[in-house]
């Protein structure tokens, strides 16, 4: 009956224990001292008295198969008759071989002794009758496991994504049963989907907690497979190093990540999904699943000497708010994904300013986030003084009707006719006329789908970061960090600069922009993407395993999003190149198909770099920069306590600067 067979229960498991004969032998043989093995008697003679009175009320002929589990199966039943009632059990047995080996007999012996000191008071608990040296008799829950209700409660609602609902909902029930277990001094030991049973009280659902204590074969003390809940079990463990305390954290860490119904990375880490729609989840989780238990809780650090969960759960709670904050109150996406990109056409700021205002607004601490409100809103409001200016320009061009109310009072004020703007026709070029549709469509179209391309590339994927996440200590790597934010912020007005001057100035200049603006974001692209690269090389070096590595170099980042910003920087080097190659033979003269050229970079703008390089691929590219900051934030934990102690130092975390 081990779960290492491939077999059908339902042919095999529950004919065969339903069979009189199979269920009188399996009551003789896990009989107290019963079983025929060379371990000598364990646990105290009160136990062994107390064992066999409760193995006496068993009903035989009441044993049926209920379940597997890893180094055992579980039988349901009821007890004899008494006082004309009868209770139902669950009854764990060890199976052959691992009887026989003592680390397992021991633990299975002390289990009531451990756990089931006044578990019949908790909630999240199951109460254990009593245990031997083969089984543990418990009740019997009438529950499913974990993994079933995850998976049934992903498939309803029709959200899809990042399903931060269920793990709202789910996270809440984790948070509470590892609460009240640590309440009464206790720790799994073994947290998995697996070792979870989701019980229903009406529409509310209950976990219970079940299997507490190390499971053997995950911590590979005894041979065999350990199952699909081994995900779940923290590195220490699996290397036979017991610190339950700590290793619940990363079970816990590991289980959110499921509840969101998002693939498990293969190599534990945080999944990009979190990173890229999530961030504020993503610092949290990370700060949970390190593979050194001494550098979990490097960021949320609770206060000593009260509840940790409970402030866990405080820091959990306080994540999600900000995240329905900012997605305005909703935390699950009904919307395909194709919809969500077709949205996006439309959306050439992609929401960014208002979010971080909302942040801002439900936060209200930390330089970072006021920080980023304001570059938000000043690229914000560059983009539509621009765009708005050069479709003014264009309908000029056109002869359409362009004045506004506003405009007509400025012209009244200032005296000039109904044709012209003061100021700004004041500035423009003497042999820059105005209309003239064919003679400035080139710099028309340039420019409208540059400011559309830079709004997108600054907003979709920098607006929610920043380097400077908790001031470096490494001096390289601040410098670094330095020059990145710098250039990032730059991009909130190097758009509306470079297309203003043509449109406003001199039409001429559209090519010598066109150049800069690739040159811009080449530097961009630069100085961000080494920067990123080098707080990811500086994690690993570090020791941190919560970024992903290189299968082929476990000593190189493995971050698809900083690696394709490289490329990207590559790209513009070369495209900037052929700008300023073309840009100024149109800029001289010497090139006369200055509306071919400038067809091939409205299409390069608006197609490659609006719709899919800051559109389409957006997400895992900023997944890829987010990593890089929350790595250089734990790195700079790192520098300034080099041996993080177990101890807590801080009751709340820092202000979250990383993306909404």
């Amino acid at each position: 009956m081990g779960s290492g067979f491939e077999h059908d229960c339902a042919e095999d498991c529950h004919p065969l224990t339903a069979e009189p004969e199979v269920q009188r032998c399996i009551h003789r043989l896990y009989t107290p001292g019963g079983f025929p093995t060379d371990l000598p008697n364990l646990g105290d003679p009160d136990q062994r008295t107390e064992a066999a009175r409760e193995w006496d009320m068993v009903d035989p002929g009441s044993l049926r198969f209920h379940e597997h589990g890893t180094t055992s199966f579980i039988l349901a039943g009821h007890t004899s008759l008494r006082h004309g009632r009868r209770t139902s059990f669950a009854l764990k047995c060890i199976v052959y071989p691992y009887l026989r080996i003592p680390t397992i007999a021991r633990a299975t012996v002390r289990y009531q002794r451990t756990f089931g000191a006044e578990t019949g008071e908790l909630r999240h608990l199951v109460r254990v009758w009593a245990s031997s040296d083969s089984w543990i008799l418990m009740d019997l829950i009438d529950g499913v496991p974990l993994d079933v209700h995850v998976e049934r409660r992903l498939e309803e609602d029709g959200g899809t994504g990042l399903r931060l609902d269920v793990l709202e909902e789910l996270g809440e029930q984790l948070f509470a049963a590892l609460t009240e277990l640590e309440g009464r001094g206790l720790h799994h030991g073994d947290l998995s989907t697996s070792n979870v049973l989701v019980q229903h009280h009406g529409e509310k659902a209950v976990f219970r907690l079940i299997d507490l204590g190390s499971n053997y074969l995950h911590t590979q003390a005894i041979p065999g497979r350990a199952g699909p809940g081994a995900r779940y079990v923290a590195p220490e463990l699996r290397a036979g190093r017991a610190d339950a305390h700590r290793a619940d954290l990363y079970s816990l860490g590991q289980l959110l990540v499921t509840f969101a119904g998002v693939p498990n990375s293969s190599d534990g880490t945080t999944p990009d999904d979190f990173y890229s729609e999530a961030p504020l989840l993503a610092r949290f989780i990370e700060d949970l699943i390190d593979h050194d238990p001494a550098r979990r809780l490097l960021v949320f650090e609770p206060k000593a000497g009260r509840p940790l969960y409970a402030q866990l759960r405080s820091f959990f709670v306080g994540e999600l708010t900000a995240v329905r904050t900012i997605r305005k109150e909703s935390l699950v996406s009904s919307h395909a994904p194709w919809y969500v990109h077709v949205r996006e056409l439309f959306r050439p700021l992609s929401g960014a300013p208002a979010e971080q205002r909302r942040l801002w607004q439900h936060r209200r601490e930390g330089r970072h986030l006021r920080w980023l409100r304001w570059w938000a809103t000043i690229s914000g409001y560059a983009f539509f003084v621009a765009a708005s200016l050069i479709v003014m320009w264009w309908m000029r061009d056109l002869g359409w009707n362009w004045a506004t109310k506003a405009i007509e009072a400025v012209q009244k004020t200032a005296g000039s006719n109904k044709d012209s703007i003061p100021f700004l026709d004041d500035i423009r070029a003497a042999d820059y006329k105005i209309p003239d549709a064919w003679g400035s469509l080139p710099a028309r179209l340039v420019c409208l789908s540059f400011i559309f391309a830079g709004s997108k590339y600054y907003q979709n994927l920098f607006a929610g970061l920043t380097p400077l996440i908790t001031g470096i200590v490494d001096r390289q790597l601040r410098r670094q960090a330095l020059a990145a934010e710098w250039a990032l912020r730059s991009m909130t007005l190097v758009p509306a600069v470079l297309t203003l001057a043509p449109t406003l100035i001199q039409r001429t200049w559209w090519p010598i922009c066109t150049a800069l603006g690739i040159t811009a974001t080449f530097i961009c692209n630069l100085l961000v993407s080494r920067f990123a690269a080098s707080a990811l090389r500086r994690a690993i070096s570090a020791g941190l395993t919560t970024v992903p590595r290189d299968p082929s170099d476990l000593a190189r980042p493995g971050v698809a999003g900083v690696t394709a910003l490289r490329g990207w920087a590559g790209t513009a080097a070369f495209y900037g190149v052929s700008c300023w190659t073309i840009g100024l033979l149109i800029y001289t003269g010497k090139l006369q198909d200055e509306l071919v050229y400038a067809i091939a970079v409205s299409a390069i703008n608006l197609v490659l770099f609006y719709v899919f390089r800051c559109g389409v691929n957006a997400s895992y590219m900023r997944a890829g920069l987010v990593r890089a900051c929350l790595a250089a934030e734990r790195l700079a934990k790192l520098e300034r306590w080099p041996a993080p102690a177990p101890r807590q130092r801080s009751a709340t975390p820092a202000a979250t600067p990383v993306p909404s």
